[in-house]
């Protein structure tokens, strides 16, 4: 009889230890999902795309011709 109660009450404290944890969880990614996502990033124009690929294409240049005249 005694076995039987002491079983029951392990049940019970693992559900309830399962039930606790359901609720924290839910809370937290109920609050954290509730905050502001802050401004949208900046979208480049296309100036400074164009402005940016002439620089790293000419950077990519200058790399190819110090490699070409380090390496005969």
């Amino acid at each position: 009889m005694r076995q039987q109660q002491g079983r029951r009450v392990r049940r019970v404290w693992s559900r309830t230890q399962v039930m606790a944890v359901a609720v924290v969880l839910g809370w937290a990614g109920f609050w954290g999902c509730a905050g502001d996502p802050g401004p949208a990033p900046v979208e480049p124009t296309l100036q400074q795309i164009r402005s940016d690929s002439d620089v790293h294409f000419e950077k990519l240049k200058q790399e190819e011709r110090e490699r070409g005249t380090t390496n005969p």
